[in-house]
C-alpha cells in the first residue's frame, strides 16, 4: 500500500495520519464486502513502524496487528499510558531474526516492553528448539530456535525473535 517513494513518506518515516485516512477510506469503500470487524494491520521495516503506530492511536477499532522488524522509534517515544485503551484488548504479534545486522532485534525488544508496560504487564520470557520442518538439503538434521516473550497478563501479545545460523561448510554453524 505504501512505499518509500510515497507521497506518504516522510523521511524514512511514513505519515501515520494519513495512513489511517486511507485505511479508513477504502474499508468504508468495501465495507458492502470487508468486514469491517476483521481489519488487520501488518508492516515490516517501516511499515511495522506505522502499523504500530496505527495501533498506539487506533487499536480499538483493530482486530489485530503482525510487525516485523521495525526500529519503533516514533512508538516507544509516545506515552505508553495515552495508548492504554487502543492496545488492551488488540491481539499484537512481533517477529525479528536475532541476527538482524540492518535493524537490530534491540528495537523490537524495546517495543514489547513498552508495549507491556502500556498494557500493564511485565514481559515473561522462554525458548523453543525444533526440528526444521522444511531443511535445507546440506542441513536434513537443521533446527529452528526462538525466543518467545508474552505479556504476562494474558493479553494475546506476543515477540518471536528467531535465532540464526549460518552455513559455514563442511558442517560447522554459527
Amino acid at each position: 500500500l505504501v512505499s518509500k517513494n510515497s507521497a506518504m513518506c516522510e523521511g524514512h518515516s511514513v505519515n501515520a495520519g494519513a495512513l489511517w485516512l486511507l485505511l479508513v477510506t477504502a474499508v468504508e469503500r468495501l465495507s458492502p464486502i470487508v468486514d469491517v470487524q476483521r481489519v488487520y494491520v501488518t508492516g515490516y521495516s517501516m511499515g511495522a513502524d506505522v502499523a504500530m503506530l496505527l495501533a498506539a492511536r487506533h487499536g480499538s477499532t483493530l482486530a489485530a496487528v503482525a510487525v516485523f522488524s521495525g526500529q519503533y522509534s516514533r512508538l516507544v517515544g509516545m506515552n505508553a499510558a495515552e495508548a492504554r485503551s487502543e492496545l488492551r484488548d488488540l491481539p499484537v504479534r512481533a517477529f525479528h531474526a536475532s541476527g538482524d545486522a540492518y535493524v537490530p532485534a534491540v528495537h523490537t525488544k524495546n517495543m514489547f516492553g513498552w508495549l507491556c508496560d502500556a498494557v500493564d504487564a511485565q514481559p515473561c520470557e522462554s525458548s523453543a528448539k525444533f526440528k526444521d520442518p522444511s531443511p535445507p538439503s546440506w542441513d536434513p538434521n537443521a533446527e529452528v530456535e526462538f525466543t518467545i516473550s508474552v505479556c504476562t497478563n494474558r493479553s494475546e501479545k506476543a515477540m518471536w525473535l528467531f535465532q540464526d545460523y549460518v552455513y559455514q561448510g563442511e558442517g560447522d554453524y554459527k
